[in-house]
């Protein structure tokens, strides 16, 4: 045998005698292999988390799975041959009554622990050979949880369309349909969340009232709108303190409510709220309001993606309010006057021309102008300057009607516009307004407005041509009250001084009568004499302008309040320069604090530089002080007083005029 052939023929043989080994052991454990089919099927089945029944071909029990005896709660009963029935009563109606079909798969509601559960059932065939039917097998495998995510999910989807569309929808939107879209976008989201009531709060006061402004109602709510109107914030102390961080309030269970919330908890139970959120609305960093949403009938629950959502609508809602009320602030700067209300010349003009028809006649113009605004200005600044004017403003709304048109035409101007109204009747209204002014009295000076009226009653007449008449007549009425306007401003004036200081009624009469005697030993003209009688009762006036803290301090003043103090030389000086009655002794106002060697204020003057009338002031007005006792201090004797004055010559005071005053 040639040897090549060898390792052929010894791998031929071991092959065999493999195969050989291989079939003898097959053969031996034949019955072990076959044995663990059924046993590890049995074991999948029995293991497995759905609910498995096996049925014969008549659809009677012949196995239930262990999930499926647990579900049934069947795990010592015997319902082996036993109908379906007994255990899915309405497995037909499943069927769709066709009890041939041999396969289905459909969604179940079953009843467990007192719960529905969710189920979807396949039923499969069990198929012998030649396609023969001996059995099924019905599996239920429980979807609750999975239908509760899908279902969350899809409502979640639906809800963020929903919100998109309700926010485009605000875009295009003027400001006068802005509270429209939100009731409508309140009734949208209400229903799609299926709560009680949903509601906008908005802060006022700075911050210390709530006003409900927009509110929407399931069919079975009552409205509260109109009842929560300046709500204080101390109500809802536990909200707020959330709300001002720009968190949502979110109460699943009213009655399970923290106790440190027990004021929101009393609110909301008497009202039989259940649940509640509150969603913060802001603009920027400020809290504007909220947005509330309460259910009544039921204990709602939302998710923390819910929430997110639902603060989202509030930002829409919050941007949405903001932007309304940027153009209504920007409409109203065009069409009103900020500091009174009333409208400004460019709206008065316009509706000028929109009245000026045959329709509207006859048409009345009124023109006022306001007396001693400049002089409130002056003397307590331009605050009292504009409290004057808005309380005019008020006097002319009052005592006008509803359709007439009243504008401030200028600094100090104001005219009316009055459709059908005869010149007797806009006469009418005239005195009305003069009474209201008349009948105040708690205004730094007497309230006065000077006024005119005209009335066009010819079409064809021009409309200039009756306000250049009402303004004539206002300019010739205010020169007729001249003086009765200057004396009752300068009355008050003297008033307010004697209530704000030391200077009283008295002290005016004696420094009036001795300044005439001194003026009189002078030989002053009447002229000059005349505003010595004037600058004795108000040299001071400058004062009423100074807080009367400081004014009436009775301690020590110090170096700040001794600034304010000198001061009011100067806003004496503004004051009577205010008043065409009270020009003449300006600056015998402004100098009546200079001393005679220059150390005086508040520009340092001296000697003759100073005006005659302050030097003969200065003098009587330190004389009187003296000798007459004040709050602070006891009066000293005549003869010390004059010692005084004459030590105090050739610095304070003027020698000459001293020696004279000493004589006296």
């Amino acid at each position: 045998m040639d040897l090549k052939y060898l390792p052929y023929i010894i791998i031929i043989f071991l092959g065999i005698t493999g195969l050989v080994i291989f079939i003898f052991f097959l053969l031996k454990n034949k019955m072990k292999i076959f044995n663990i089919i059924p046993i590890a099927r049995e074991t999948i089945v029995d293991s497995i988390k759905d609910n498995i029944i096996v049925l014969d071909n008549k659809n009677r029990i012949l196995y239930l799975n262990p999930s499926a005896q647990n579900i049934f709660k069947c795990l010592n009963i015997n319902f082996v041959g036993k109908p379906i029935t007994e255990l899915l009563p309405d497995y037909y109606n499943y069927l769709n009554n066709k009890a041939d079909n041999p396969e289905l798969s459909v969604e179940i509601v079953l009843l467990r622990k007192n719960h529905k559960r969710d189920y979807d059932m396949i039923v499969s065939p069990i198929i012998y050979s030649k396609e023969k039917l001996i059995g099924k097998v019905v599996a239920l495998r429980d979807i609750t949880e999975q239908k509760q995510i899908n279902k969350s999910l899809n409502f979640r989807i639906k809800f963020e369309n929903l919100i998109t569309t309700l926010s485009t929808n605000f875009i295009r939107l003027s400001s006068d349909e802005i509270d429209d879209e939100i009731n409508y976008a309140l009734k949208t989201v209400g229903k799609f969340t299926s709560i009680s009531r949903i509601y906008i709060f908005l802060f006022h006061n700075h911050g210390s009232r709530i006003n409900k402004t927009h509110e929407w109602c399931a069919e079975d709510t009552e409205p509260k709108i109109k009842e929560l109107k300046g709500i204080s914030t101390e109500n809802i102390p536990g909200w707020l303190e959330k709300l001002k961080k720009f968190e949502p309030v979110y109460i699943p269970d009213v009655s399970k409510i923290e106790p440190k919330s027990k004021e929101e908890k009393k609110i909301l139970k008497s009202q039989g709220i259940k649940s509640i959120v509150i969603i913060p609305m802001a603009h920027g960093e400020t809290l504007t309001g909220f947005l509330g949403f309460e259910s009544i009938k039921i204990k709602k629950l939302w998710t923390i993606n819910d929430i997110t959502l639902l603060k989202l609508f509030g930002e829409i809602l919050a941007n949405a309010l903001e932007r309304k009320k940027a153009e209504e602030e920007i409409r109203y700067l065009s069409l009103k006057d900020k500091l009174t209300g009333l409208y400004n010349r460019t709206y008065f003009e316009e509706e000028l021309k929109r009245l000026n028809t045959k329709r509207q006649l006859p048409l009345s113009f009124i023109m006022g102008d306001v007396n001693g605004l400049k002089l409130i200005n002056d003397a307590f600044g331009p605050k009292e300057g504009d409290k004057l004017l808005r309380r005019i403003a008020r006097i002319l709304k009052s005592c006008c009607r509803k359709e007439d048109i009243i504008a401030r035409w200028g600094g100090d101007e104001f005219s009316i516009l009055l459709p059908k109204t005869t010149e007797k009747d806009s006469e009418e209204i005239l005195k009305r307004i003069r009474g209201s002014c008349l009948e105040t009295d708690d205004q730094k000076i007497p309230l006065s407005i000077s006024l005119g009226t005209s009335t066009k009653k010819n079409y064809n007449c021009d409309i200039r041509t009756i306000i250049k008449e009402a303004e004539d007549w206002m300019y010739r009425r205010k020169l007729l009250e001249r003086k009765s306007i200057c004396s009752s401003i300068i009355s008050s004036l003297e008033r307010t001084l004697q209530e704000k200081s030391y200077e009283t009624e008295e002290h005016a009469l004696r420094m009036k009568e001795m300044s005439l005697v001194l003026g009189n030993s002078l030989k002053l003209r009447e002229n000059k004499l005349n505003e010595l009688s004037l600058l004795s009762a108000l040299h001071d006036i400058g004062k009423i302008a100074i807080p009367d803290e400081i004014l009436m301090k009775k301690g020590k003043l110090t170096d700040e309040e001794w600034i304010i103090i000198k001061r009011h030389p100067e806003v004496g000086y503004n004051i009577s320069g205010s008043s065409p009655h009270l020009v003449p002794i300006a600056d015998a106002v402004l100098s009546h604090h200079e001393w005679w060697n220059g150390a005086g204020y508040p520009r340092g003057l001296r000697g003759e530089d100073i005006p005659l009338t302050s030097r003969i002031i200065s003098i009587i007005d330190a004389y009187d002080v003296m000798t007459h006792d004040r709050s602070y201090k006891k009066a000293v004797s005549r003869q010390d007083a004059l010692e005084e004055l004459r030590r105090c010559a050739g610095t304070q005071f003027d020698p000459s005029l001293i020696e004279i005053f000493t004589q006296l």
